[in-house]
């Protein structure tokens, strides 16, 4: 199978779990995060949810081994049953690094 399959047949999956149609989005979108505030356009939407491109980092401190690092929001994705994959890149040195 080649690559371009793999991901034909990806994209028919998640079409299949979709339980309403996306239409283009051209409208400005802002998400709050606290004090955070994500602005962007383009992507789609439905009327269940948007998904947008947007220039923006998403700073956040996160505490590992009961040390403080800052880091940026890179990737959450639902894992349904109320959890959530949390990804972040650090943005400072850790001391024994």
């Amino acid at each position: 199978m080649i690559m371009s399959d793999n991901v034909s047949r990806k994209q028919a999956e998640v079409a299949e779990r979709r339980s309403e149609d996306r239409r283009r989005n051209t409208a400005p979108v802002e998400v709050h995060f606290g004090d955070l505030q994500i602005v962007g356009e383009g992507g789609n939407r439905s009327g269940t949810g948007v998904y947008f491109i947007a220039e923006a980092s998403a700073p956040v401190d996160v505490v590992v081994d009961g040390q403080v690092r800052r880091a940026e929001l890179v990737r959450v994705e639902n894992l349904g049953h109320g959890r959530l994959g949390v990804a972040v890149r650090f943005v400072d040195t850790s001391p024994g690094e």
